[in-house]
């Protein structure tokens, strides 16, 4: 499995960096496949380690597996919100359109500027600058 998600991957992103267009469908499958493989590779450790714990063989040492574990966990984290980003918020307009909505009442209107639909707002307590964005793609 591992291969052949690796292969439709990058085959995906060359297409992409040659700006073809790719339905949605087969980004989103190719998405789901890579939470799938996080899922796999979690199984994968977490048997692993579950192994070095009862003191039975495995050919990992203990860190490879706590590693291993650590990073297939970040990753599902990091294609779980990405997948949830693009193909979930972003599918429902409104309720982005809210959020930035909400953003704006509750902002005082200290603007410093608008460049490319993002207003500089200046914090004076902690003099730092937040970026909040006024359009929602």
């Amino acid at each position: 499995m591992n291969f052949f998600v690796h292969s439709l991957m990058y085959t995906y992103y060359a297409v992409k960096v040659a700006n073809f267009h790719v339905p949605r469908a087969i980004s989103l499958t190719i998405t789901t496949l890579q939470i799938a493989q996080m899922f796999v590779g979690l199984f994968v450790n977490y048997k692993a380690l579950q192994l070095k714990l009862l003191g039975l063989p495995c050919d990992a040492s203990l860190s490879v597996v706590t590693i291993g574990f650590t990073l297939y966990g970040l990753f599902a984290v990091l294609f779980i919100n990405f997948f949830i980003y693009t193909y979930v918020i972003r599918r429902s307009g409104k309720f982005g359109k809210a959020v930035v909505k909400q953003l704006n009442m509750s902002v005082p209107d200290m603007t410093g500027g608008s460049k490319n639909g993002i207003a500089v707002v200046q914090n004076g307590n902690a003099g730092s600058i937040q970026y909040i964005a006024k359009k929602v793609q």
